[in-house]
């Protein structure tokens, strides 16, 4: 299968995003079921298990509205 849930461990997947560039990886400060803003992961051991990442070019992450992170 090619979902990624099978293929490896979310550490895994967190040393790949970093890897591959200078990727800035985030979560929702809050369960996704609510509103709320993104919060930088520093480590694997801050990666959520079951909710989603958002990865930022640091290029990116200037360009984005400041109010949409913690």
């Amino acid at each position: 299968s090619s979902d990624v849930e099978h293929t490896g461990e979310v550490g895994d997947i967190y040393d790949f995003i970093k890897g591959i560039n200078n990727y800035r990886v985030f979560k929702f400060a809050v369960w996704k079921g609510e509103v709320g803003k993104l919060l930088e992961v520093y480590s694997k051991a801050d990666l959520p298990r079951h909710d989603n990442i958002f990865c930022f070019l640091p290029e990116q992450h200037l360009q984005t509205d400041p109010s949409l992170f913690n």
